[in-house]
């Protein structure tokens, strides 16, 4: 306990202390008005203190945070144009900028504005405004690189550090393998599972930043070795009468090398740990061809990955493509009714926009707090915005009666301002959102009382709280209302649509035709999709769902990289030894068997069991045709699983 005190403790100092900087100095040079931004900036320190590419992001909310300045500028002209501010901003804020991984960035996106509302500024006022921000983001971007300086983070660290564990990972189930604990292997490929999704996240979002590491991308082979590796330990595990003696004996020289390759490349020495891989490539001593030809295949894969970012220069490359391919990706792939993203961008517009208006025609006072709530309030999925408003509300109440006994003693603008710097450290040392409701009510009333502002406080947080929270239940529950059970059926497409689209591939391919090619972002999306649906099963709170989708997402995994290896190996073949037809029938027989899983998932009703054919030889090479068949058979493991869940 002492020991979570003291991180939670030492961690509130950084924020807190950018946090004064940037409030006291704003506030010293452009006035009150402007010292607010040091709020909302301070939040994308927070989140830019881990992320891994925060060049890229810092300009990223920077010019986001000027297109706010100027468009609440706008906003303050009448009350039409602030009726339609407040509708096309949160709009575009959601439906371009929202991360659908991590659906709470747009978090100090909003609340910049609100707060550049609580406070317009006159056209004259506007540029200094604007030099606001871009120096509060300048002096966040200092604050980060010396946060990691002190914490000794250097770029690419979060790949570097997931790629390391991963290898330790592959060592831990060779270990297990070699004590045949099958119990002790299954609970390291989940561990391994978690961590190239986590790899995975970084990597995707190094290749959507348009200024990132060069390095980042050069890491991508290591999620295919990480899945090899699994699957290969399954085989063996499924088929414990492959470890013989001279087996074992082979597995235990394997993870020997594997041991010494994680130490190298945890000391960044690739080359290194390459060379070794190399020179041991050649001892393959396993009789199964499926499992020997496996076991070359990560050893080749991973030697050429090592040597590959050993020869890569280091440092950033500036890619603005990325940025506007990015914008047009969010418009075409979220545009329509069903996406989560389209649903909530509409819903917090249809909300925010008339609540806005509303305050600037009767010029309420303290009037957006109201916008300020809902936009905070409300977020993508119903159950998760539920919670969150209770928190609120309570934390809102308690804030109230606490603060009130503080103004009781400590009436003074003097004592206020000491208030709000030891109220804003405590903000950053919770992690419940009903406390921190409490502190940043206290923070909030503060604020006010220093700047002499007292009328009727503690009266109107009341009511804009309520009043926020009941509109937040309502556009939660009745305007474009989505949850996590609908989310979870909808990921699952998604993962279907995956893999319909890589039979497609495969399809075009064998006929010498191939159009499309297999992009590694699809791979990277699997993991990252695949993790989504699990929070939205822990969220929906169905223990039903749980071990189903669990074992759905395994299979699914396993299929993806089965398809993606075969297509591998296929290019580097003459065509000439597929069977076109036999590939033909074997394929779009798997793209019907997906097109039911889609159907059941959508009406939730249940197709009758699907047949599996018979399927020998669709290509002439033993190995490749035997990871076509399981591959097959993996996808009816994935019917036979949805099918049988939903009839239970």
């Amino acid at each position: 306990m002492l020991q979570i005190i003291k991180e939670r403790v030492l961690g509130a100092i950084p924020p807190t202390a950018l946090f004064l900087v940037l409030f006291f100095s704003t506030f010293a040079i452009c006035g009150i008005q402007d010292s607010l931004i040091a709020l909302f900036v301070t939040l994308e320190f927070m989140r830019l203190k881990t992320d891994e590419f925060v060049e890229s992001t810092i300009i990223k909310s920077t010019l986001i945070y000027i297109a706010i300045a100027l468009l609440t500028y706008v906003a303050s002209l009448n009350v039409y144009l602030c009726a339609a501010v407040n509708f096309i901003t949160p709009f575009g804020i959601v439906y371009l900028f929202l991360d659908e991984f991590d659906p709470t960035n747009h978090i100090p996106y909003v609340l910049a504005l609100a707060f550049f509302q609580m406070i317009p500024v006159t056209l004259p006022a506007l540029p200094i405004r604007i030099a606001a921000v871009v120096a509060s983001c300048a002096v966040t971007y200092i604050a980060v690189l010396l946060y990691r300086l002190a914490a000794k983070q250097k770029p690419n660290s979060n790949v570097q550090r997931f790629t390391a564990d991963g290898l330790q990972e592959m060592v831990c189930q060779l270990d297990a393998v070699l004590q045949k604990d099958f119990k002790q292997v299954k609970l390291h490929q989940e561990r391994l599972f978690e961590i190239n999704r986590s790899l995975s996240r970084s990597i995707y979002g190094s290749h959507n930043n348009f200024m990132h590491s060069s390095n980042g991308q050069a890491y991508f082979p290591f999620v295919i070795v990480f899945q090899h590796m699994n699957h290969l330990v399954g085989d063996i595990c499924e088929k414990p009468s492959v470890l013989t003696q001279d087996t074992l004996l082979y597995i235990e020289k394997l993870r020997d090398v594997l041991a010494q390759t994680q130490k190298a490349v945890a000391a960044n020495q690739m080359r290194e740990a390459a060379a070794k891989l190399i020179a041991f490539s050649g001892e393959i001593e396993i009789d199964q061809i499926d499992i020997n030809y496996n076991i070359v295949y990560i050893l080749n894969y991973l030697s050429t990955a090592l040597l590959d970012i050993s020869n890569r220069k280091k440092g950033f490359s500036f890619q603005f493509s990325h940025l506007a391919s990015r914008i047009r990706y969010q418009l075409k792939s979220n545009f329509n009714i069903h996406s989560f993203k389209m649903r909530f961008a509409l819903r917090l517009s249809i909300v925010v926009s008339p609540a806005a208006a509303l305050v600037y025609y009767f010029h309420l006072p303290h009037g957006f707090w109201l916008p300020m709530t809902l936009l905070v309030l409300i977020l993508p999925y119903w159950e998760n915005s539920l919670r969150k408003i209770i928190d609120r509300v309570i934390g809102t109440l308690c804030g109230i009666a606490v603060y009130a006994v503080l103004y009781y003693f400590f009436p003074s603008s003097q004592a206020q301002f000491i208030i709000m710097i030891v109220i804003n450290f405590l903000i950053y040392t919770t992690k419940r959102y009903a406390v921190t409701a409490v502190f940043i009510t206290c923070s909030s009333f503060a604020v006010n009382i220093a700047m002499h502002d007292t009328t009727h406080l503690f009266t109107l947080r009341f009511i804009f709280t309520i009043g926020a929270a009941l509109i937040a239940v309502f556009a939660s529950y009745c305007i474009f209302p989505t949850n996590n059970a609908g989310e979870l059926k909808n990921m699952m497409r998604r993962l279907l649509d995956m893999d319909d689209f890589l039979l497609d591939t495969l399809l075009q391919m064998a006929q010498g035709n191939p159009k499309q090619y297999i992009k590694r972002e699809l791979v990277l999306t699997s993991y990252l999709v695949s993790g989504k649906i699990e929070n939205h099963c822990i969220m929906s709170k169905s223990s039903k769902n749980q071990g189903y989708v669990k074992r759905f997402i395994m299979l699914n995994n396993q299929f993806v990289t089965d398809i993606a290896h075969i297509y591998t190996l296929m290019s580097m073949q003459q065509k000439e030894r597929i069977d076109p037809k036999a590939m033909e029938t074997l394929i779009l027989d798997l793209k019907k068997a997906i097109r039911s899983m889609k159907e059941m998932l959508a009406n939730k009703k249940v197709a009758v069991s699907h047949p599996k054919l018979d399927y020998s030889q669709v290509y002439d090479d033993v190995y490749v045709n035997g990871k076509m068949i399981r591959s097959a058979d993996c996808l009816y493991h994935m019917y036979d699983c949805v099918h049988n869940h939903l009839s239970s």
